[in-house]
């Protein structure tokens, strides 16, 4: 039960960051089509943060 409940809220939360943050920067000035720029930031940090923790896993394997 545990399990379904966490992936209730994991999806629960996607999906409102699907469906807040595009609004939200569209309300902060961004023009519709420019998404990438906060994306694309957001999206090379997440991957610098990632890449050391998938070589360690992959090492302990």
């Amino acid at each position: 039960m545990r399990l379904n409940y966490g992936i209730f809220v994991l999806h629960m939360v996607l999906m409102a960051i699907f469906v807040v943050v595009p609004t939200e920067l569209r309300s902060s000035g961004l023009m519709p089509g420019n998404e990438w720029v906060v994306y694309l930031p957001v999206f090379s940090l997440g991957m610098v943060f990632a890449v050391p923790f998938i070589i360690l896993a992959e090492k302990k394997t």
